[in-house]
């Protein structure tokens, strides 16, 4: 809602606009701000933009075009725009009239046959001195990457000169963009592309962003191996959405249209976890052996103490960590021999295998040993323990898909009466590099999760998200997925995390368990939405209102496939 110093501002707006529009000046400096726009659902081109400007053509024309060149072309579309943007204001009740007024004066304005035309010429003039700089902007980028390419130095070019030609993000249409990958020597291309009229239920994002995927289609018939992983998504019709703009979407907007965004798919942050645990792993991470004939005895009391002392005074939370703790830290320390001596080691006979963080790397470039020793104990601990969901590991396929073409490493999935949902999958890979050929990991992984939020969907589960890890090496993502408008599925990045790998790392295990919990309780929400439809189904009470479903005619079915065809050369 609007304080009342907006209140004060508006009445000094309706003063002026009542003595016409020549008394607007720059005193009447009241600006939508990003939460009005966010919360009314107003263009991006809203925010900042001074009251008094709004009569003045030549700037409103210069703010359309430098902030939504790639989608508002012409002058008819930008007072479209313009007209639906304060026909919304015109029709919210609880605005001050003053506002109120000040949106039927706009209005007003620009119905006027001169001012069509004044905004028309200022339009168009500026628009084609966008373009020329762009184009500029793009040839001289393409001039320094291909130098580059050839030379490996861009020569005698200063870095006040590329900085000055950098291309921006929101220009960024080239063939290559930043995360191709060079790693593929052979040319694919892509299959089953399916065209996306749009809707007219769209939001602004959505119409900029469905241009963005109509772009994407363009360059995917160039060459495949030179569009980024984005572009790629978007051919599926996922996009991409994070916090941090070289990994998101909306980077093709601009810095000022993603910080606008931003607040639609910010994810919320973890719970706080009791310091003690940092201290543990400090413990851990600097301790020293009294004998080192028995070091295994010597971790196990500590560790147990640990847990004991969580059980006795702390939370569940902390109780995990401390249980996450006692499970690696005798991996991380391994007896000299290997091998279990006691009865009680016996016991534990579990802990005496190959170390888990402490393996030669040459092991862990393969994936099921990568999987064992740095990824399966946190999502056991985290997933495991929950009594609604059941796991598969080792290339399960996923229930939806027929075909056997998604084989992830692991699946958390809930199972009613005979029918299984699944709700968040991994795929790991034992390092970092790009594949070398498509789809990536990343594109794979949002495939899948495509698939399974459509058979939620399906199933009229209400408000599904389905959950995503992907591990790279020793990088960890998490991604929620969720469908919010016709052909329109949000991916989201939620976090990226390093990996526990080494004793030294041991302080990084409370974030990974926080994150992943976060992670969790998304999987959980919606395994409880399914629990609860089904309950509701059995009781006959199955019908529900059609707002609390998400129609089917939302959904894509399908995913692009990606086919070989020739050497490059």
């Amino acid at each position: 809602m609007f304080h009342s110093f907006y209140t004060v501002v508006f009445l000094s707006i309706f003063t002026a606009v009542m003595k016409g529009p020549k008394s607007f000046n720059v005193e009447n400096d009241f600006c939508f701000t990003k939460e009005d726009c966010y919360e009314y659902n107003l263009p991006t081109f809203f925010i900042s933009l001074k009251a008094s400007s709004w009569l003045e053509e030549e700037i409103l024309a210069e703010k359309i075009v430098s902030l939504n060149s790639c989608v508002i072309q012409d002058a008819e579309t930008g007072l479209s725009v313009i007209t639906q943007g304060f026909t919304k204001l015109q029709n919210i009740d609880e605005l001050p009239d003053s506002l109120t007024d000040f949106a039927k004066h706009v209005l007003t304005h620009y119905k006027r046959p001169a001012v069509k035309k004044r905004f028309q010429h200022h339009f168009e003039t500026t628009f084609d001195h966008y373009s020329v700089q762009n184009s500029k902007i793009q040839a001289t980028n393409s001039l320094l990457k291909e130098s580059y390419r050839i030379h490996t130095s861009l020569g005698t070019v200063t870095a006040d000169e590329i900085i000055g030609c950098g291309t921006s993000y929101h220009s960024d249409d080239s063939q290559k963009s930043e995360d191709y990958h060079p790693q593929r020597s052979r040319n694919y291309t892509v299959d089953k592309i399916c065209e996306d009229p749009g809707s007219p239920q769209d939001s602004i994002l959505m119409s900029q962003l469905r241009e963005f995927r109509h772009r994407s289609v363009e360059l995917s018939k160039i060459d495949v191996n030179q569009i980024s992983d984005l572009r790629l998504l978007s051919l599926d019709f996922i996009y991409l959405f994070s916090e941090e703009i070289d990994k998101s979407v909306t980077k093709y907007l601009g810095t000022e249209g993603h910080l606008s965004h931003v607040p639609e798919f910010a994810c919320d942050r973890p719970k706080d976890i009791d310091p003690v645990t940092f201290n543990w792993c400090m413990k851990l991470a600097n301790f020293r052996f009294n004998d080192n004939n028995n070091k295994w005895m010597e971790l196990q009391k500590t560790t147990i103490a640990m847990l004991n002392e969580a059980i006795t005074n702390y939370d569940k939370p902390v109780v995990q960590v401390a249980n996450l703790l006692h499970t690696v830290s005798v991996p991380i320390f391994p007896s000299t021999s290997g091998h279990c001596h006691t009865d009680t080691q016996a016991f534990f006979n579990f802990n005496c295998r190959a170390p888990r963080l402490l393996i030669n790397p040459n092991e862990s470039k393969v994936e099921d040993t990568h999987i064992h020793n740095f990824v399966s104990y946190i999502i056991k601990l985290v997933f495991g323990i929950e009594d609604i969901l059941k796991h598969e590991w080792a290339n399960g396929r996923l229930h939806s898909e027929k075909t056997g073409k998604f084989k992830p490493d692991y699946v958390a999935y809930v199972r009613t009466r005979s029918t299984r949902h699944d709700l968040t999958i991994a795929e790991v890979k034992p390092t970092e590099s790009s594949s070398r050929k498509p789809p990536s990991d990343l594109v794979k992984l949002g495939q899948q999760m495509k698939l399974m939020l459509n058979n939620l969907v399906s199933y009229k589960i209400p408000n599904p998200v389905v959950c995503g890890i992907l591990v790279e090496g020793k990088k960890c993502s998490l991604y929620k997925m969720d469908i919010v408008g016709p052909a329109f599925y949000r991916m989201v990045h939620v976090v990226s995390f390093s990996l526990c790998t080494n004793k030294s790392e041991v302080s990084l295990i409370p974030n990974m368990f926080m994150w992943m919990s976060c992670l969790k309780d998304i999987t959980i929400e919606t395994a409880k939405q399914i629990e609860q439809t089904e309950i509701a189904r059995a009781k006959g009470k199955g019908k529900r209102k059609l707002d609390d479903f998400i129609p089917e005619s939302w959904v894509r079915r399908g995913s692009c496939a990606y086919k070989y065809s020739k050497t490059i050369q």
